[in-house]
């Protein structure tokens, strides 16, 4: 699907499973989602584009549902934090602030 919502495409066409709950992936490249499997929610993960097969990550006896992405702290990755910035930064940082702040600041970040 294009960002104004045009060109929507159904990659989890299978008639025998309701599938819900999607979340895209971090580098928009897949979704992962729950689907109604066995008679209980698993979560799959398939690649954002037609044609794709998902893969089952969980078969349990409970239900598994609304699944989300978390990026963990590295070198190659960004991590959240929880104050929001007024104007975007131009370089992701490895560590989360202290303590959230009101205003943007340009200090670097501790654990």
């Amino acid at each position: 699907m294009n960002a104004d919502g045009s060109d929507v495409i159904n990659i989890t066409n299978d008639p025998l499973h309701f599938d819900r709950e999607p979340a895209w992936s971090p580098d928009g490249t897949h979704i992962v989602f729950q689907s109604y499997w066995d008679d209980n929610w698993n979560l799959f993960l398939i690649e954002a584009r037609e044609g794709a097969t998902a893969v089952r990550l969980t078969k349990t006896p409970q239900d598994e549902e609304n699944p989300v992405w978390v990026v963990l702290p590295g070198k190659e990755s960004t991590q959240p934090t929880a104050t929001p910035t007024a104007e975007p930064t131009e370089e992701p940082t490895d560590e989360p602030t202290e303590e959230p702040t009101d205003e943007p600041t340009d200090e670097p970040t501790t654990p």
